[in-house]
């Protein structure tokens, strides 16, 4: 198995994930990794990591990304995963339980999938812990509209893989805009009839902290930033592209529903439970749009 690590001033957590990744068991795998311009001396301590330790491989140095997502996509692009049946996805500050990847393996061979994720456990330095739970049922949309789950749980068969490393090199500057590479490659999986698993097991320790790019959302703050994305138009936009990203640009519910006209507002609050999968997720994306709706009508000319 590959598993693709991006890192970026991962210095205090770096060691113990790497750990946690080598110690997975009923798995033989190596780990890939490319740094984005860290000043903390984490360049340094991963070149000396794959020095030591034959399973670790370092790409070169390249251009700054800039963020997570674009290296990710560079990682996609820049592996050869010929000589390997599943390629995972890691995060740098996170802690993998021993049968996180044995897991994956078993449930997508058992259930015929291609595709996996998981639920992952939150965790702050001061104890406090939280399960992020994205196991719900697969709905028809959910993939043009949000993520399976963290990045970090994601697991893909080296066909699936190869398929994305061809998008993702054939569309490269379209698909570098997209800001969050768990949710394109969800989209482009599910849009291309790749079966995907979201298991209710609980495979990664997601470490939260203040350096977090994405985290885990949680809180008011953070609902406030996802309704200011919802209404500024940034996330919308970000639906719009990844729909066209994957092919679906042009059918009759991205051109009809994905339109700032008053009506299409409304149209997309009503299918709002298509769109979620977590049924709290739905309401909120109703009363969004509802909202929304309201407002075009409002300040309409």
């Amino acid at each position: 198995m590959a598993v693709l690590m991006a890192t970026h001033d991962g210095i205090p957590w770096i060691d113990t994930q790497i750990k946690s990744i080598l110690d997975q068991e009923g798995v033989h795998l190596t780990l890939f990794i490319s740094d984005d311009g860290s000043v903390d001396g984490t360049y340094e301590l991963l070149k000396k990591i794959s020095v030591r330790e034959t399973r670790v491989v370092l790409l070169p140095k390249a251009k700054p990304f800039k963020n997570a997502a674009r290296n990710f996509y560079h990682l996609v692009r820049s592996v050869d995963f010929k000589a390997f049946d599943y390629v995972a996805l890691s995060d740098q500050d996170d802690i993998w339980v021993t049968d996180k990847l044995s897991r994956a393996v078993h449930q997508m061979h058992i259930q015929n999938a291609t595709c996996y994720s998981s639920d992952v456990l939150a965790f702050w330095e001061n104890g406090k812990t939280q399960l992020i739970k994205k196991s719900q049922p697969q709905v028809a949309f959910d993939y043009l509209f949000e993520s399976a789950g963290p990045g970090c749980t994601f697991v893909m068969r080296s066909d699936s893989a190869l398929f994305l490393k061809k998008h993702l090199t054939r569309f490269k500057g379209e698909t570098d805009k997209v800001l969050h590479h768990d949710w394109l490659i969800y989209a482009l999986m599910r849009s291309s009839k790749f079966k995907w698993v979201i298991d209710d097991f609980i495979g990664v320790r997601y470490r939260q902290h203040e350096k977090n790019e994405m985290g885990a959302h949680l809180g008011f703050k953070a609902s406030m930033r996802r309704v200011k994305k919802i209404f500024d138009g940034s996330w919308l936009a970000q639906v719009r592209l990844i729909a066209s990203l994957c092919g679906e640009g042009e059918k009759k519910f991205i051109t009809r529903y994905l339109r700032s006209r008053h009506e299409r507002y409304f149209a997309l609050a009503l299918r709002a439970p298509s769109l979620r999968r977590r049924r709290r997720d739905a309401c909120t994306l109703f009363f969004m749009f509802l909202s929304l709706g309201i407002k075009k009508l409002l300040t309409k000319p």
